[in-house]
């Protein structure tokens, strides 16, 4: 069983690397890394937004962390900012 699997694990990494050295295939790549801050930053807004400074299920239910839900529109419009926009970014990067 052993080798079998190590012949699987050959012709698979044969075939991944001779994809992975494709110009395409290295853009787009190359492209979506640079763009990985975008998306964490854009994580991080949606998760603030939902679970922090939410009234109804985050944090800001708590009577002393009320003030917290006035902050929900920033967490918002950091999310729509990175996530929604990042077809242009990525179009922008590949391109």
């Amino acid at each position: 069983m052993q080798g079998f699997m190590d012949r699987l694990a050959d012709v698979l990494g044969k075939f991944a690397n001779r994809i992975n050295n494709l110009r395409y295939i290295m853009v787009i790549k190359n492209a979506f890394a640079a763009l990985i801050p975008v998306i964490i930053t854009g994580a991080f807004g949606t998760l603030f937004s939902a679970m922090v400074f939410d009234a109804e299920n985050g944090l800001a239910q708590i009577e002393a962390l009320r003030f917290l839900e006035s902050l929900k529109p920033i967490s918002s419009a950091v999310s729509y900012v990175t996530l929604s926009f990042l077809t242009i970014y990525a179009v922008f990067l590949i391109g």
